[in-house]
């Protein structure tokens, strides 16, 4: 008899996990995800231009289309000043596997455009010991450029780049400006 009962638990015990296992195989009870119904936004703007808004919006798009042609992307690799703690041995580390800095690193900067034939101001930060200055224009083009002059007190420095008949940039009469 207490053969009978271990045969029949234990064929129980077989029957239940079948129909379990396939319960989760077939994904039966689970929680189907549901999006709710949802509005994102309004159809009606929070606020109307007036016609002087209006004016002043299209003249700074005016000024930003004419001016992003002389604005350019400063690219530069320069070497890494000598960090006094990388000969250092991290105590403990049985393979001496302490973290080697890169012997160089990488900037970047904008600059404008003052010439037609390459030269271009830039911040003295931004070009300071680069080994290599690149920079890129509003229309995609790319040139290696040359560190001309920098001024640290002012934070200045001027590049050039090998190019004719650029956009240079407006310089106006700072007496005039109304800001």
């Amino acid at each position: 008899m207490v053969k009978i009962k271990s045969i029949v638990g234990a064929t129980a015990l077989i029957v239940l996990g079948i129909i379990m296992g396939a319960l989760l195989v077939t994904g039966y009870g689970d929680i189907k995800p549901s999006f709710a119904d949802v509005t994102l936004g309004t159809d009606k703007a929070p606020v109307t231009l007036d016609a002087k808004t209006s004016s002043f919006s299209k003249a700074f798009i005016e000024v930003a289309e004419k001016v992003t042609p002389q604005i350019v992307q400063i690219e530069v690799v320069s070497k890494r000043t000598d960090n006094p703690h990388e000969n250092l041995i991290i105590p403990f580390d049985p393979f001496n596997r302490s973290p080697q800095m890169p012997k160089e690193q990488k900037g970047s900067g904008s600059g404008i455009i003052i010439s037609a034939d390459g030269y271009i101001v830039t911040n003295n930060h931004v070009v300071k010991n680069a080994t290599k200055v690149t920079v890129g224009l509003a229309d995609k083009r790319t040139f290696s450029a040359k560190v001309i002059g920098t001024d640290p007190l002012t934070d200045l420095a001027v590049v050039k780049i090998n190019a004719k008949n650029l956009s240079a940039a407006y310089s106006g009469n700072s007496e005039e400006i109304k800001v």
